[in-house]
């Protein structure tokens, strides 16, 4: 219990010392105050010039948010475990009680946590309610899995910051999947299926059947092995 308070503490002190980092948790933030107050200023001047109500699609905006929350909390995790693995860290924690596989499951749990945290921050500020409490249970649950998903995909991908930047913008571009899947009428609207944010928009803009949950916490276990598996691999070498 020790050696993970100290974990947390040294977590602390890294966020601090970087102001990326401290963004990184304020970005889902900021965003939500602006859906919030600028959401309804924009709906007044549409409705009012092209008679358009721009409130039709506080779904697909609240899905933006919420997706923004293990995108940047995922980033963020992912730099520390490249940053821990340049400086051997995990060389350390290799010969401590609390060993390689006890230092990954503490930094996927605060992730998790986080995320958890975050995500119900977002949605009363945002204060859009489209979802019920079951329905928001059931869809933080896949953005607290695509936390560690997107933080290990960058640590397993780079093997230094340089390149852990380049990852990171290629991350930040599944933000495009959402919008592809709410504004495109044609069966390639179907094409980001295979990947876990897809489906994060689609529960919350549709609000569909029960199987679509499954296949989404199917789809992001699936990944979520797969980048676990690879990082072990390389934390071995």
């Amino acid at each position: 219990m020790k050696k993970v308070f100290s974990l947390v503490l040294t977590d602390v002190k890294t966020i601090y010392r970087d102001g990326i980092f401290i963004m990184a948790i304020l970005a889902p933030l900021l965003f939500a105050l602006l859906i919030r107050y600028l959401l309804p200023v924009l709906n007044e001047y549409t409705l009012q010039k092209f008679d358009y109500n721009l409130f039709i699609h506080e779904p697909f905006i609240l899905s933006i948010a919420l997706i923004m929350v293990p995108l940047m909390l995922g980033t963020l995790v992912g730099f520390i475990l490249l940053e821990e693995r340049d400086e051997d860290i995990f060389i350390y924690f290799a010969v401590t009680p609390l060993m390689k596989t006890g230092y990954l499951v503490y930094r996927l749990s605060i992730s998790i946590i986080f995320t958890i945290l975050l995500s119900g921050l977002v949605v009363w500020i945002c204060d859009i309610h489209v979802l019920s409490f079951l329905e928001f249970g059931l869809i933080t649950g896949m953005l607290a899995l695509e936390t560690p998903l997107f933080a290990i995909l960058l640590a397993s991908f780079a093997t230094n910051k340089v390149e852990g930047l380049a990852v990171s913008k290629v991350m930040n571009a599944i933000i495009i999947i959402p919008f592809v899947s709410y504004f495109v009428t044609s069966a390639w609207k179907y094409i980001g299926a295979v990947l876990p944010p897809y489906w994060i928009s689609l529960l919350i803009v549709e609000q569909t059947k029960p199987i679509f949950y499954l296949i989404g916490y199917f789809i992001h276990f699936i990944f979520l092995y797969i980048v676990v598996k690879r990082f072990i691999q390389r934390m071995a070498m």
